[in-house]
């Protein structure tokens, strides 16, 4: 559990702090190490891993691409490369460091949701890794995309214990 919580951090701040240089190689070796010893931690149920993975990580780089198609703010950067890492990086970590915020009430996660997921992103924002064009839309639409992100996972953990 808190090898899998520093894993997302390593590769979160390695994109932070390596992506804009010359030295943005590091964010895929970290990002590569972090999967690959995740996976190999996760080989019994490295087949509902890997779904749960491609769901998280798809329905995320959906959204933010199309957070930046209307504007809500302008992804910086290699985008096309660190976005999905820090994707698929966050989706690991919902069957391990994350299980006991799944186990919260529904308004709980929702309120973590709407307060952590766009704080994240404006983290970001200081690592000029993204540029908020809109900062009252961002934070509706990123709040209640994450909020409900979170009620949606746990759901689709209730509905599939026996494979998550």
């Amino acid at each position: 559990m808190i090898m899998n919580f520093l894993g997302y951090y390593s590769v979160w701040w390695s994109v932070a702090l390596f992506e804009n240089s010359n030295k943005a190689y590091l964010v895929i070796l970290v990002f590569s190490i972090n999967l690959i010893f995740h996976l190999l931690k996760n080989r019994k149920k490295i087949k509902s891993e890997l779904i749960l993975m491609t769901i998280i990580s798809v329905v995320g780089i959906l959204f933010d691409l199309l957070m930046q198609k209307i504007g809500v703010f302008e992804l910086k950067g290699h985008f096309l490369i660190w976005l999905p890492f820090i994707w698929i990086t966050f989706s690991t970590t919902i069957c391990h460091s994350m299980t006991k915020i799944f186990g919260l009430n529904n308004y709980i996660l929702f309120l973590l949701g709407l307060i952590f997921g766009p704080l994240s992103y404006f983290s970001a924002s200081k690592f000029d890794l993204l540029i908020y064009t809109n900062s009252f839309l961002y934070l509706l639409l990123h709040g209640f995309f994450w909020g409900g992100l979170m009620i949606s996972i746990k759901l689709i953990k209730g509905q599939s214990r026996e494979v998550f």
